[in-house]
C-alpha cells in the first residue's frame, strides 16, 4: 500500500495528473463527491467513463452522481456508462452488470477512482454503523456478483447501487483520493488499519492513496 501525501493542492494535482497520464487509461470508473474533481485535471479524450456507484434517484436529481459527472465530462456522452435508475433497483443492478466487459487480462477498468467518507465507506459499501440495523452490506447482488444494491441511514438517500469488492478488484489500478484537514482523521484510521470498507480496498495490491492537507 502506497500513501502519496502532499502539503499543497498544486503539487498534489500535478503529481496525480502525471500519475494518471502515465497509466494512459482507456476505461475509468468514477465515484461521486469531491473525487470527481479528477475530471477537471485529466485529459478525457479517448476515455470511456463508468460509474462506481449511484444513489437511487433520477439522473437529473441534485443528489445524482450521474448529474455530477455529466457536468464535468467534456466529450461525447456515449463514452459515459451510467446506472439506469429509471429501472427498478433489481433491474438496474443487473442492467449495469450487463454493460460491463472484461478485457483479455480479466480487468473491467484500467483505472478506478474512489473517495472515502468520514465513516470509512467507499463507493456505496457502508460500514455496519452506517446501514439500517440488521442490513447486510449488499442486499441484492447481480447475477455475477459485480453490482449490488446497498442501503445507508447515514446520508440523504437510503438506496444505493454500487460496484462490489469483486468488481473493484478487477481494476488494473485503484486511486483513493482525499484532501483537506477534515480528512486527516480518516487518513490516520486508514494508516492504522482496521476492518472498514476502505481497509478492504487498501488490501488490494493495485491500490494507492493520494492525500493533501
Amino acid at each position: 500500500m502506497k500513501f502519496n501525501i502532499y502539503s499543497d493542492a498544486v503539487t498534489y494535482w500535478e503529481a496525480l495528473t502525471d500519475g494518471v497520464t502515465a497509466l494512459d487509461p482507456k476505461r475509468i470508473a468514477l465515484s461521486g463527491g469531491s473525487s470527481a474533481d479528477i475530471l477537471d485535471h485529466i485529459d478525457q479524450e479517448g476515455v470511456r467513463f463508468f460509474q462506481v456507484d449511484e444513489r437511487y434517484v433520477s439522473g437529473d436529481d441534485a443528489d445524482s452522481n450521474h448529474k455530477l459527472l455529466n457536468g464535468k465530462l467534456t466529450g461525447d456522452q456515449t463514452d459515459f456508462v451510467p446506472y439506469d435508475t429509471s429501472l427498478s433497483i433489481g433491474e438496474s443492478v443487473q442492467d449495469y452488470e450487463n454493460k460491463l466487459e472484461m478485457d483479455e487480462e480479466g480487468y473491467l477498468f484500467d483505472l478506478l477512482i474512489l473517495g472515502v467518507g468520514p465513516d470509512g465507506h467507499v463507493a456505496s459499501l457502508m460500514p455496519v454503523e452506517s446501514r439500517p440495523e440488521g442490513t447486510d452490506q449488499i442486499i441484492t447482488f447481480s447475477e455475477n456478483g459485480l453490482i449490488g444494491h446497498a442501503q445507508t441511514t447515514a446520508f440523504a438517500v437510503l438506496d444505493r447501487l454500487t460496484l462490489t469488492y469483486e468488481a473493484i478488484e478487477k481494476s488494473k489500478k485503484i486511486m483513493v483520493l482525499l484532501w483537506g484537514e477534515k480528512k486527516q482523521g480518516i487518513v490516520d484510521v486508514m494508516q492504522e488499519g482496521g476492518d472498514l470498507p476502505v481497509h478492504q480496498i487498501l488490501q488490494m495490491e493495485q491500490s494507492s492513496v493520494w492525500y493533501w492537507a
